[in-house]
């Protein structure tokens, strides 16, 4: 309710300050949820309030439909979030498997490509592009932390 009442009233482009940690951000909010955080709003169509209520009572928290993606699919929506909630032990887990920087040119970039896309479509704000880059950053920074332990101790052989 709070990232939909916050973009109607100022266009995606304005600068502003940071968006509160326990919002979600608009671009990630379905259609329909935001027709009726809408309706409610503006007071549109019969009844809005009991339609909010209905829809929204006992809904699954974003936290359990994360489990049903795929490791790559988690790691590049953690980028999009800009959150770092689970991205360490994923990117341990996906290390198991897969090179530093093919973890780092694959899901990850693939993350900041859908950034790039909803930053261009005005669905993010700036302060949001600047959390995904930071959660990037430390997605970088832990994917080749090994890699570069294993470059130094080849070179002092």
């Amino acid at each position: 309710m709070r990232s939909t009442c916050i973009t109607t009233r100022r266009p995606a482009s304005t600068s502003r300050s940071s968006p509160p940690r326990s919002s979600l951000r608009y671009a990630s909010i379905p259609e329909a949820e935001k027709k009726l955080c809408d309706d409610l709003l503006f007071n549109r169509g019969e009844a809005p309030i009991a339609r909010f209520t209905d829809h929204f009572r006992g809904k699954k928290t974003v936290a359990a439909d994360q489990k049903k993606l795929s490791l790559d699919e988690r790691l590049a929506h953690y980028i999009i979030e800009g959150t770092k909630e689970g991205l360490v032990a994923d990117l341990e887990e996906k290390r198991k498997t897969t090179r530093p920087l093919d973890i780092i040119n694959g899901p990850l970039m693939k993350g900041m490509d859908e950034v790039g896309r909803l930053f261009n479509n005005n669905e993010l704000i700036v302060a949001e592009v600047l959390q995904s880059a930071e959660a990037m950053k430390a997605a970088s920074r832990i994917s080749s932390s090994s890699w570069r332990r294993r470059t130094r101790r080849t070179r002092a052989r």
